[in-house]
């Protein structure tokens, strides 16, 4: 009995030498050297293309070069509470700045603060929460005011700059 519980010092050494070698999966490893490979390649077409686009994009925008903007005049901020759409009010916050065309003077807008502040409380307090959380409604917006600022009167007004938006 004791012979049998009892190996040959040889056997073990066959039995290992018989069984598969252990070590990571060969199609794990295939996948794995692939997506290392796959994302080199990715970032150096990347790296090496954002070089070589560069180089080719300045000349294109030489000639469309933006004229610098004229005075800008910064108003204060609006605090108004925006319903949704199940009428539940929402806190909205914005900040607007007018930029007035090259060669504008900010004294002659100023005094058309006012009227300007009352147009952009009308036009604000006509939208809907889910109309102010909206990009796309906002660059309408942009255009939307411009048009009341001067149908108010405002001077010279070219552009309206949203320098902060909180909706809640």
């Amino acid at each position: 009995m004791a012979e049998s519980k009892a190996e040959a010092p040889g056997a073990k050494d066959a039995k290992d030498a018989s069984a598969p070698a252990k070590g990571p999966n060969p199609i794990i490893t295939m996948v794995l050297v692939a997506l290392v490979a796959g994302g080199a390649s990715f970032g150096g077409v990347k790296l090496g293309g954002a070089a070589h686009h560069g180089a080719e994009a300045a000349p294109k925008h030489s000639g469309n070069v933006m004229k610098p903007p004229g005075p800008t005049l910064a108003l204060e901020a609006f605090i108004l509470s925006i319903p949704d759409a199940s009428a539940h009010p929402h806190a909205m916050k914005v900040t607007i700045a007018v930029e007035l065309e090259a060669g504008g003077h900010e004294e002659a807008a100023k005094v058309f603060i006012p009227r300007v502040r009352d147009a952009t409380l009308a036009y604000l307090r006509s939208l809907t929460y889910e109309e102010a959380a909206s990009a796309v409604r906002m660059e309408k917006a942009r255009n939307e005011l411009l048009e009341r600022y001067r149908t108010v009167g405002l001077p010279g007004a070219e552009r309206i700059l949203i320098t902060d938006l909180v909706v809640q």
